[in-house]
């Protein structure tokens, strides 16, 4: 008998449609004015007193948080939204990785993971970077703390086939950094589109990135698929 289980490529594609959909979602209520005043209200949502720029921290935990709104929205109606269903994925900030040689001060946790419940080896990681401007974009979103992470077979990131990048951008509109990071990423590395549209019929932005990690005494090559994720955040004032 010819088995109709869902192979992994087909259980990734949808883990990843509902993912992004989840924090384009979790976006957008950030966004929002009212939602704004109470993060700016916060004792830790700007880097100094004196700053008028977010810690990048806070919004990785602010995007969290507003995705498990979108996620009790849906649990309340006990069932997802007529396309996407966030019921089954979990998300958590600063989280551990299994490989990191660090376990403390020298640890470098991932800034967001998102995990397929109950199907834990479904593990998506995401490396957020603040982009202020061109030099961040080359320096912190393409460089060894940001992007590079996925190439660094010493310690890596994630081995899972799948992983994110996500831009917080305090000037311009979304739309215009995505133009700008794609552009910039292309040129480093080899680019594509994620091998399917989403249900919205928008191809993402991947960028490909291979390293060789030990497990056991041998040596395994690794390929990771990581998509590029844009956020408006607004300083204070703005400075669109």
């Amino acid at each position: 008998m010819t088995s109709t289980m869902p192979d992994a490529d087909e259980y990734w594609s949808s883990f990843l449609q509902n993912a992004i959909w989840g924090l384009e979602e979790a976006g957008k209520l950030l966004q929002t004015t009212e939602r704004r005043h109470e993060l700016e209200g916060r004792k830790d949502w700007f880097r100094s007193k004196n700053s008028v720029v977010p810690r990048e921290n806070s919004v990785s935990r602010a995007l969290a948080d507003a995705f498990n709104v979108v996620r009790a929205q849906q649990e309340l109606s006990s069932n997802g939204s007529s396309q996407h269903d966030l019921r089954f994925i979990s998300i958590e900030c600063e989280v551990p990785r299994p490989r990191d040689p660090g376990i403390s001060d020298k640890a470098k946790p991932t800034d967001l993971r998102l995990l397929l419940l109950p199907l834990g080896n479904f593990d998506l990681r995401i490396e957020a970077k603040t982009v202020r401007n061109i030099r961040d974009l080359r320096n912190d979103y393409l460089g060894s703390e940001g992007i590079r992470r996925f190439e660094n077979g010493e310690n890596p990131y994630t081995i899972s086939p799948h992983g994110g990048m996500a831009a917080y951008v305090l000037d311009a509109d979304a739309d215009d950094w995505r133009q700008k990071i794609k552009d910039a990423v292309a040129a480093q590395h080899d680019s594509a589109e994620l091998p399917f549209r989403d249900k919205a019929g928008i191809e993402r932005h991947t960028s490909v990135h291979c390293f060789d990690h030990v497990i056991n005494g041998e040596t395994k090559h690794f390929t990771v698929n990581v998509f590029h994720l844009v956020f408006e955040i607004e300083a204070r004032p703005s400075l669109r």
